[in-house]
């Protein structure tokens, strides 16, 4: 009989296996460790990605800034642009209406109403006894030429006003 303390040959068998399944567990453990490493190794990597996207990140979000900046800028310098063109153009037209007579107020409209209701009713009075008054003389007078050359120059100045009543009744009516 066998020995009772001796290991049979199925003990044995499972001794080796026991040995043999302490090495395929050292064998994993080299693999997950390997396989652990390499993680860390890409974990490394990421970590390193992702501080350069933050680096990135950053920089972008400063020169976000910085264009904000220059777009309120250059808003700023078009809306102080247009200002100044509109500003521009307000001037010529005051220029053009100053060369043209200037721009009139409600009191030089008030003014103009005024001197043409002289110029309507006192100054064609005045020149009518003016002509009147030169007709009437001049009839006693030898001097006929000089009648008609005076004549003539009242004819002119009649001519005269009524161009200027015409022009301030359109400058009134704010079409001159």
């Amino acid at each position: 009989m066998a020995d009772p303390l001796q290991p049979t040959s199925a003990g044995k068998k499972r001794k080796s296996r026991g040995s043999q399944g302490q090495i395929n567990l050292i064998g994993r453990l080299d693999e997950t460790l390997q396989e652990s490493a390499e993680h860390q190794a890409v974990i490394v990597e990421l970590r390193k990605q992702r501080d350069s996207e933050f680096t990135r990140a950053n920089a972008l979000s400063e020169e976000v800034a910085q264009l904000k900046e220059r777009t309120k800028q250059r808003d700023m310098e078009t809306a102080r642009a247009d200002a100044l063109s509109e500003e521009v153009v307000r001037l010529k037209e005051r220029v053009k209406q100053h060369e043209e007579g200037g721009k009139i107020s409600a009191g030089g409209i008030e003014a103009l109403k005024h001197m043409n209701y002289i110029l309507s009713h006192a100054t064609k009075d005045t020149i009518t006894d003016l002509s009147g008054h030169v007709k009437s003389s001049m009839l006693l007078s030898a001097h006929h030429e000089m009648k008609e050359l005076i004549l003539a120059r009242i004819l002119e100045i009649e001519l005269d006003v009524q161009h200027l009543e015409k022009t301030i009744d359109m400058v009134i009516a704010g079409h001159y």
